[in-house]
């Protein structure tokens, strides 16, 4: 017999009362909601000023207008700037702004880029183990009697929690304010930037492989231990060679990052791409400061291209 329509409604409330209630998501979308809203008016968000009247138009019309490559610029019987297609003069513009600094910029991100994750990777590799709970801790995989003394263990659990405390504020602080900081000590120097990048890059290396290294699977490392290894030889043969592939795709991820931090860091006065579109932007040259853009952006992009490969042939290999 087929169903009627009031039926159907009233079976269909039934069920989504007797529907199991998520009350934890639902507090959290009120919560965030009222977060927002408070963050809104905090921070008094005016869309409409300071651009307003006539100048709505203006600014964004004189913006484009910049934009424009100088030698494909020209004026109307009005003054107003329109493009016009010269080809020659614009390879020409191009050829002369790259030789300038574009290619000795592009060099800099890159080298500060890759010299900033091999230390990172370097910083990391001393500090995956100590911060490994079932490594540093001695415990997870060794027997009992091999825990070691109490002072041992007591010696071990301290550098424990030192270590990790010391990925805690290696990750916490940018690599801007990091940069801010070796900039005082070392001034406007490429090395201030790699050490920089360096340093909160290798907390995150640490962190991510160490946790890694905590979920390996116990019972090979349970089979060295009884054959009588210590904490060192079985971290050696049984945890790094296991936890190495998942290391090297935090490795490209992170470098992937260093690309795009590197020229940021250019506002602080570090050369990179970053620095000559901050003196574009600085001398109104906003048509150089957009080809600068445009090739940090394929920089960029091409870093991510490499380093999904990289990740995706170290999964699969």
């Amino acid at each position: 017999m087929a169903m009627s329509a009031a039926t159907r409604d009233v079976q269909i409330r039934e069920l989504r009362h007797a529907a199991p209630k998520d009350r934890v998501l639902l507090a959290s979308l009120i919560v965030f909601s009222m977060l927002c809203a408070g963050s809104w008016f905090a921070l008094d968000l005016n869309l409409t000023h300071p651009v307003t009247g006539a100048s709505r138009f203006h600014v964004p019309t004189q913006f484009v207008a910049d934009v424009i490559p100088f030698p494909l610029r020209a004026k109307d019987a009005h003054g107003e700037v329109y493009l016009r297609w010269d080809s020659a003069n614009f390879l020409a513009w191009l050829s002369e702004t790259w030789g300038e600094v574009g290619w000795q910029g592009v060099l800099e991100t890159i080298s500060i880029s890759i010299l900033a994750i091999v230390l990172a990777a370097v910083i990391a590799i001393f500090l995956i183990m100590p911060a490994s709970r079932n490594v540093a801790c001695a415990r997870g995989f060794l027997p009992a009697d091999g825990q070691g003394s109490a002072i041992g263990v007591a010696l071990r659990y301290g550098i424990f929690f030192l270590v990790r405390g010391l990925l805690i504020v290696l990750r916490a602080i940018p690599e801007f304010l990091w940069a801010f900081l070796l900039l005082i000590l070392f001034g406007p120097v490429a090395f201030a930037g790699v050490l920089a990048l360096a340093l909160h890059n290798a907390g995150i290396l640490a962190k991510l492989t160490s946790e890694t290294v905590e979920d390996l699977e116990r019972k090979p490392l349970e089979a060295l231990a009884g054959l009588g290894g210590r904490m060192g030889p079985v971290a050696i043969i049984g945890v790094a060679p296991r936890a190495f592939r998942q290391f090297l795709v935090y490795f490209f991820y992170r470098w992937e990052t260093c690309i795009r931090e590197t020229a940021i860091l250019g506002i602080l006065a570090i050369h990179t791409l970053g620095l000559h579109i901050d003196h574009a932007f600085a001398y109104f040259h906003y048509d150089k400061a957009l080809f600068f853009i445009v090739i940090n952006s394929m920089i960029i992009i091409s870093g991510d291209l490499l380093g999904s490969f990289a990740r995706r042939t170290i999964r699969h290999s």
